[in-house]
């Protein structure tokens, strides 16, 4: 009895020695497992934050490549429109559009506006076709407006008068006075100091007075 007691006490420790060590050897399969899911997961986990890294850089790149293609389009369209006007001015010093227009007159008015002093000037483009020799005067100007009396700003006699002095082309310019209500018309009085030309007055709507920034 004593021997059977004894070999059943033996097995059963013997199945539970070898439960153990199955236990131990799952664990251990399972431990080996999950460190190379983590090790996939963080090998994951690297290349998202590597490919993300790239393409902010690549969304970056593309972002300052939109900009200075923006800029030259600006600029290019920029020089375009100074080239077109410079052409044109050159077109009209050597009449090679057929005007009708012979002498000396007004080819432009302008407006522009200093932020800094907030004063505004007209800007009046004056131009001589069929002629070298050099033109002198002064210039005069006055605001019609839609309703009320005139608004000079300056006459063309007045010793204020901004003078001009060309033989092609000169743009002069005259400080604007704030007004008030609607303007209708602008009156712009040329008097050349030579009598090769007479004086004349050049009227241009307002509505019409390119504003330049």
């Amino acid at each position: 009895m004593i021997m059977a007691a004894l070999a059943a006490v033996a097995l059963a420790m013997a199945f539970v020695a070898g439960q153990t060590v199955e236990e131990s050897s799952a664990k251990k399969r399972n431990e080996a497992i999950m460190a190379e899911k983590l090790s996939a997961l963080s090998g994951e986990r690297d290349a998202l934050r590597s490919e993300t890294a790239t393409a902010k850089q690549q969304h970056t790149e593309a972002k300052a490549t939109v900009v200075a293609l923006r800029d030259k389009l600006k600029s290019t369209t920029s020089m375009k429109a100074q080239d077109d006007a410079d052409l044109r001015l050159y077109r009209r010093i050597a009449n090679l559009d057929d005007s009708e227009t012979r002498g000396l007159f007004v080819d432009k008015v302008t407006m522009s506006k200093n932020f800094e002093t907030e004063e505004v000037s007209l800007n009046i483009l004056l131009i001589q076709t069929q002629g070298r020799n050099r033109i002198r005067g002064s210039v005069g100007a006055t605001i019609l407006p839609d309703t009320g009396k005139p608004i000079t700003i300056v006459q063309s006699e007045d010793s204020k008068a901004p003078d001009f002095n060309l033989r092609f082309f000169q743009t002069v310019h005259i400080p604007v006075p704030k007004t008030q209500g609607i303007m209708d018309e602008l009156e712009i009085h040329v008097k050349p100091a030579d009598k090769a030309h007479k004086a004349f007055v050049h009227r241009i709507p307002w509505a019409e007075i390119e504003r330049l920034r």
